[in-house]
């Protein structure tokens, strides 16, 4: 349930700490969301340094082979050949 949840809550608040270490605060689903609460945070907390950081999901290790991620082989989809650019960069279909 952890991992769903971060899947759909990207946008993270982290405090930073002392020593390199940083703790998690709060998690969201849009970047201005998590702006407005981090500036809630700064103005209650003032010492405090927040940042607002994207954090993309992990892919899990059993959807993987061999290490590499299944969904990055573009051999596998189908659909209609990538555009060419000439020089100019007019697009000519294939």
């Amino acid at each position: 349930m952890l991992y769903y949840r971060t899947q759909l809550h990207p946008w993270c608040i982290i405090r930073l700490l002392p020593n390199a270490q940083r703790i998690t605060v709060a998690r969201f689903r849009k970047r201005n969301d998590a702006d407005a609460h981090a500036r809630t945070l700064k103005r209650l907390i003032p010492q405090a340094l927040l940042v607002v950081i994207f954090e993309p999901p992990k892919v899990p290790v059993s959807e993987t082979i061999n290490g590499k991620c299944c969904s990055s082989d573009l051999s596998a989809r189908e659909g209609p050949p990538a555009p060419k650019f000439d020089t100019a960069g007019d697009i000519h279909a294939l």
